[in-house]
């Protein structure tokens, strides 16, 4: 194999292994870290828990019933209005901080293109078929070494300590429950490389069978004898 070639194929090898896994990971949670869809799982959290804590809190000292529930609506109106000009304010700066010249929006919206990603992952994985010397070999590698990224994502969150803040706990399931996603990707990326590697196997043996039988049977031979 030539420089040219065996660099062609560990250059396409790594965009391989690297879309492929991008592409699961757009499909476990490239909706679930939009923006919106981040407020929207805040705001719906606050409203069903903390605004209750909270408003049963300020209002616990009124006694009359009817009093009571008027300071509860009155309370829990405030609360969603306050706290929703809060969370759109938070979200926004976070997801406007920049990392390498790139915002966490613009990383979250590229990753919501699952298609895109599919897309070029089929292509890559096609150039590097015909440009690989063994590609049933190299496909199986790279199939392997993409299920072993995706169990360490998909298990991550179950290494990962947390504080013991509810709001933080509630945040962490929210993602952890796509990214385990990332572990029934990982068995099919994972019987997939071995079947590549079984199929390069039996390729093997069915050429070099036929060889070994035709070497064999001239070694069986008996050496002609010259005439005098």
């Amino acid at each position: 194999m030539s420089f040219l070639r065996k660099l062609a194929t560990y250059l396409l090898s790594s965009l391989f292994v690297m879309l492929a896994f991008t592409m699961v990971t757009s499909y476990a949670i490239g909706n679930s870290i939009q923006k919106e869809n981040i407020k929207i799982f805040i705001k719906s959290q606050l409203s069903s828990e903390l605004a209750t804590q909270q408003c049963d809190s300020i209002c616990s000292n009124v006694t009359e019933t009817s009093l009571k529930a008027t300071c509860l609506d009155e309370c829990l109106d405030r609360f969603s209005n306050e706290s929703e000009e809060v969370i759109n304010k938070v979200v926004d700066d976070i997801y406007n901080k920049k990392f390498m010249n790139i915002s966490i929006n613009e990383a979250a919206s590229l990753l919501s293109n699952f298609f895109l990603f599919f897309i070029l992952t089929i292509i890559s994985g096609i150039a590097l078929f015909f440009v690989s010397e063994n590609p049933l070999t190299t496909l199986g590698k790279n199939s392997i070494s993409i299920s072993i990224s995706l169990f360490i994502f998909g298990f991550l969150p179950n290494l990962i300590p947390l504080p013991a803040i509810p709001a933080v706990r509630v945040m962490f399931d929210y993602l952890s429950s796509g990214l385990s996603q990332q572990i029934y990707f990982g068995i099919i990326f994972l019987v997939i490389g071995i079947v590549f590697l079984i199929a390069n196997y039996i390729k093997k043996r069915k050429i070099t069978s036929p060889l070994l039988r035709t070497s064999q049977k001239k070694l069986s031979q008996p050496p002609s004898r010259s005439r005098s």
